[in-house]
């Protein structure tokens, strides 16, 4: 079924995402982490089962079906509702790529998941960068009691 040309259009979407990462306009780790996570889940569906209808489409099906491409790029990469720091756009990215397929697997009629998991991406996004914070607090403690121990 043909939808809107921004949408299946993944070559346009791909110089899009071009255009804004030059620009310095979005995060290319928002969309490496989201392609990651598609990839990832969608391997992880096909090993647990090969040879069942849904389960087994293959990742690079994914990427075409329904707006990923142009979510991926457009709608994702948004600063306002990402992580703020750069190994939160990974852990963010990860997590809208895997919840889309999740989500698309999880309801056969729902093949346009990527806007609903970007919306549960950006619920968890302070609590990424809270941990990601909190983990740098933590090395940085450790690493000056170490050199106050030596």
């Amino acid at each position: 079924r043909p939808g809107a040309v921004g949408v299946v259009s993944v070559l346009g979407a791909a110089i899009g995402a071009l255009f804004l990462v030059w620009t310095g306009m979005a995060s290319w780790r928002v969309i490496a982490g989201s392609l990651l996570g598609l990839i990832g889940v969608s391997l992880i569906g096909n090993a647990l089962a090969p040879d069942h209808l849904i389960l087994s489409i293959p990742w690079y099906w994914h990427i075409v079906l329904g707006g990923f491409a142009f979510g991926t790029v457009f709608i994702a990469t948004d600063p306002v509702t990402g992580a703020m720091t750069d190994p939160g756009r990974w852990g963010f990215g990860l997590l809208v790529g895997g919840l889309t397929v999740v989500i698309r697997l999880g309801s056969v009629s729902y093949y346009e998941a990527m806007i609903f998991a970007i919306l549960l991406a950006s619920l968890f996004s302070p609590l990424i960068d809270y941990v990601v914070v909190q983990m740098n607090i933590r090395r940085r403690r450790r690493r000056l009691q170490e050199a106050g121990d030596a």
